[in-house]
């Protein structure tokens, strides 16, 4: 008996520790919410008018954070991503342009923008995703949609 105790003893704690760093090295996935309204950054409409900035996120502790922009409609249209580092979480400095997603009726096009060293070291960043009119766009669809992503990476 002492020895089944023993070994049930054993095995939940291995468990345990096991899961809990397993899940440590998993990246962190969600969808942000807008910085005035808080609604969540999910099929959102793109258009020359769209203009999303995230609530502020933590960059540090992570070894990288990746923004994803995911489009889900058979339509074109060009999406700018900028972010703002904060020294305190507080108040941020200028935007700063990270790259671009341009799409001309590719169903489900997807690109995930790493954030460089400035917004890794940073206390917090802000993205800022908005779109584009210096691209000919058509649209096969009523709109455009767009779902903003934020993957950060543990060490």
């Amino acid at each position: 008996m002492r020895h089944m105790i023993a070994f049930l003893l054993v095995f939940v704690t291995v468990t345990a520790f096991g899961q809990s760093n397993a899940n440590l090295k998993q990246p962190d996935v969600y969808t942000p919410r807008t910085l005035s309204a808080g609604t969540v950054m999910s099929a959102r409409t793109l258009a020359t008018t769209y203009d999303d900035t995230t609530q502020a996120f933590q960059t540090r502790g992570f070894v990288s954070v990746f923004v994803g922009v995911e489009t889900a409609a058979n339509d074109s249209g060009r999406v700018l991503l900028a972010y703002q580092p904060s020294k305190d979480g507080v108040t941020f400095d200028a935007l700063v342009l990270v790259d671009s997603l341009v799409t001309t009726g590719t169903v489900g096009k997807v690109a995930y923008f790493q954030l460089p060293a400035n917004a890794m070291g940073a206390h917090s960043v802000r993205v800022r995703v908005y779109g584009d009119a210096t691209v000919a766009t058509y649209s096969s669809n009523p709109s455009t949609t767009m779902t903003t992503k934020i993957i950060r990476k543990h060490y």
